[in-house]
Parts: C-alpha cells; structure tokens; sequence
C-alpha cells in the first residue's frame, strides 16, 4: 500500500535532498510506514547552500519527498496549475492519502481527492485564523478569515480527521465524519518529579523560533527582566542568525541555544531548565509542554488554544501579560511548596500522553480508516 502526506511544511533542499528541523524529519515520517508500504511526502521548500545535519535528513528508504513552490506566495500563485497537477500525479498513484492542516497543500488535496473518490485523512493541527491573526502584517489578517472559512469548509466534508486538541479545535473547525483527539507528540517514559534547588540563577525554557511574533518571547524576556529574581531564558529554535536574534543576543539573561535535532540533545536540554514557560498568543497543543512535564517541570502557559486543556488555572496566563506572567514565574520560584505541587501536577498530566496510551487509539483508528476504505 502507498500513501502520500500532505503538508504545507518548509523542507530544506540541498542537492535535490530534503531535511527538516525536527518537525518533519525521517523519524517522524517513517511513523506511517507501521502502516503504509512507502510513503510519498509533498511540501514547500527553501534551497540551503550549507548541507545540514544527517539527523534532519526526511526522505530515505521508502520515504520520498516532493518539493513545491508556496501557493501563498506570487511565485506559487502563477505556479497554481503546476502545483495542483503534481498533487494529482501523487495522489492518483497513492492508495491513501493524509493531509495535515491547516495547509494550503492540504486544502488542494481534499478537493483532488474528492473529484478523485481517494481516501483521504485530515490531521488537524492549529487554528489557521489565529495562526495569521497575530503573525503581525495586514496582508495576514486579511487572509485569516477566508482560511477560517476554507478549513471549516474542508472538515464539514472529512469522512476521517484527528484532531491534537480534546475540545478547542473541535469546536472551532468541527467535522461531521469520525474524529478522534490525538496528540502528535511521543513521550516514552517520564522523570520524577522535580523539587526546588536553592540557586542564584534559575533557567526558564522555551521552545520557540524568536522571530515568530506568534511564539510571544519577546512577552518572555519582558516578564524576566523586570523579575528581580536571577533568572536565564534557555531558548531551543530559530537559526540564531535573523536580525532580531543577533539582537537580544547582547541580553545577558539570553541563551540561545538554536535546533537540536536529536532526542538525547532535547533530553539533556530539558534536565538543565527549572521551569518551562509557553507564552505563544496561538496554539493547537504545544507539544513542548508535554514533553516538559514528563520531566517534572513546573510549566507556565498563555491561555490560547489547547493549553488550557494542559494547564490549571493558577498556571496560565494571558498572552502578552508580562505582568501576570512574571508573577507567576516569581510565585512557583520563591515557594518550594509550590513549585513541587506544579511538579506533580504537570508529571502526572504527561502520562495521558504516554506513547504506549497514545498509539493504542491512533493504531486503531488508522487501521479502521484503511479497512474502511476497501
């Protein structure tokens, strides 16, 4: 069986090769292959001069990855045609075909797929009208609500769709088909809880691209530099080379630590960090706070999107709040009691998101929308 993955995620091409940040890379891909023979994957790309690290590389045994233009740009745009007769040529070739979305590429695949009579699968990921809402340019939030409307028009039709949220997503973008609520991230196992060291200097974690406005850290660094507490923002994402993190590079509580590609990094990342802080202004279901809390950490989030599912009350914040978030960051330091009860709660959270739980429900469902295919 061959099925083909359709997202609108940005490939680095090098040498007609194709890696990912860690987002999309092999190992993440070849998760399929427990259920599809070889797997095609269609994506946006960016041509690098420097060839990155193996770890990143996507396609590979039984994973082919086809590269496009971005539909959203004006080079796409006139490549319109183009575009949409490679998804044909791939999805006519395909058995099965999973589109994640919100996606330019994916929304193209469900219209193909219709006309085709093609299975199709829908990953629900993230909020396309927030996502473009607070990206910050005009041109964005005039788009967001015809992308509003386009994914709500996709998922009224999707016989098959996941959803990373239990409720929020569902109840923005619902589906009339059979859905199910899966997290895409993997925990295998989880610490103990963490108890508070008396330090000079606490790390504060988060895992974000600086450039993105979306990923608030710029209401990050606000709330701790007017902490009096000594505190150091650990920052995992972005290429450490925009103008913007040259910038707050010169900030001695800043530590840009850039991607790391490789399980074992990310672990001994998170075991450096006292707390992790999720201050975006939109989110699905961060799974960074998921992989936060399987190592005990204490972890603060904006209230958008998912994390509220994740997080109780006394642990949210609004986004751009500095205020409230720099209160809450000084709270959970400076109370031990606290700091463990936050510990606990965030350990035993994790464990619903176990990967051993997690699969049992995905493994089902994928193998139901392929019998039911046949």
């Amino acid at each position: 069986m061959k099925a083909v993955f359709i997202h609108d995620h940005i490939f680095q091409r090098y040498k007609n090769q194709h890696y990912s940040n860690g987002k999309l890379n092999y190992a993440k891909l070849a998760y399929y292959l427990n259920y599809f023979d070889c797997l095609d994957v269609v994506g946006r790309y960016k041509i690098v001069d420097c060839q990155p690290l193996e770890s990143s590389r996507s396609d590979g045994e039984c994973i082919e990855v086809t590269s496009v233009e971005n539909l959203s740009t004006l080079k796409g745009f006139f490549q319109k045609n183009k575009i949409y007769s490679k998804l044909l040529e791939k999805i006519s070739e395909a058995d099965f075909v999973i589109a994640r979305l919100p996606s330019e590429l994916g929304s193209m695949a469900n219209r193909i797929c219709l006309k085709l009579g093609k299975p199709i699968l829908n990953e629900v990921v993230a909020d396309p009208f927030e996502c473009l809402w607070y990206r910050g340019d005009i041109s964005a939030k005039l788009y967001s609500l015809l992308a509003k409307i386009k994914l709500r028009k996709v998922l009224k039709k999707s016989l098959w769709t996941t959803y990373v949220t239990k409720k929020y997503l569902q109840d923005r973008y619902p589906s009339l088909g059979r859905t199910i609520a899966l997290s895409d991230v993997i925990i295998k196992d989880t610490e103990k809880a963490k108890e508070l060291s008396d330090k000079r200097v606490y790390k504060i974690g988060v895992i974000a691209n600086p450039t993105l406005k979306i990923k608030g850290v710029i209401n990050l660094i606000n709330a701790v530099r007017s902490s009096k507490l000594g505190l150091i923002i650990s920052i995992v994402g972005g290429g450490k080379d925009s103008d913007y993190e040259k910038e707050i590079s010169k900030l001695e509580f800043v530590e840009q630590v850039g991607y790391l590609n490789s399980e074992e990094d990310m672990n001994d990342w998170f075991k450096t960090l006292d707390v992790y802080v999720q201050p975006s202004l939109t989110e699905g279901l961060p799974r960074s706070i998921i992989e936060a809390m399987s190592f005990g950490l204490p972890c603060l989030g904006s209230n958008v999107g998912g994390i509220p599912e994740l997080l109780p009350s006394d642990m949210v914040f609004n986004p751009k709040n500095t205020d409230r978030l720099r209160e809450l960051i000084d709270e959970v330091l400076l109370d031990s009691d606290l700091y463990i009860k936050h510990s606990n709660y965030c350990l035993n959270k994790s464990k619903e998101y176990l990967f051993s739980t997690i699969n049992l429900k995905k493994e089902k469902f994928y193998k139901d929308f392929i019998s039911s295919s046949y």
